[in-house]
């Protein structure tokens, strides 16, 4: 040992040169993933949203967050990558109506109400697509484009609560 040298410093050399690290795969192929269901899939990306939140103290802003989802991904015999997820009112309509948007159109019906929000879909739809809804004067940014993928998603599954 030379003069000064301590024995962590001498033990951090006899293991690094006694074990070599292992080779990186040049290319990682989709069949070494793992699969994980849809469910720890949610859990996880919306943990990560919620830490991006919180670190940025984000306040009173309705947050979207876009799946991509294979049309043969969760549907039997495939190989158990989860289930089928589901447009729901609240979890997918819902959060696009901020409390500004609901006081807009109280004065015909409640966007918070999911019955009136399917009784009115038609219309609903037809003039957020051609620009005339959202009212302006809310504050934030609305995502037509998001909106409208969730909105024909809840109803092409039989508006699910």
């Amino acid at each position: 040992m030379q003069r000064g040298e301590t024995n962590m410093a001498k033990a951090k050399k006899t293991s690094s040169a006694a074990a070599p690290k292992p080779a990186v795969p040049v290319t990682a192929g989709v069949a070494a993933a793992r699969p994980i269901t849809f469910e720890q899939f949610t859990e996880s990306a919306m943990g990560a949203v919620l830490r991006a939140v919180i670190a940025n103290r984000v306040q009173h802003a309705p947050i979207v967050i876009g799946v991509i989802w294979h049309p043969g991904l969760g549907t039997s015999g495939s190989g158990g990558y989860g289930t089928q997820p589901t447009c729901g009112f609240v979890s997918t309509v819902k959060p696009f109506f901020t409390d500004c948007y609901r006081q807009h159109m109280m004065f015909m019906f409640d966007l918070w109400d999911p019955t009136a929000v399917q009784q009115n879909w038609q219309q609903i739809h037809d003039a957020v697509a051609s620009g005339h809804m959202p009212a302006p004067g809310c504050p934030g940014t609305f995502d037509q484009a998001g909106f409208l993928t969730a909105f024909q998603c809840w109803k092409d599954q039989g508006f699910p609560a």
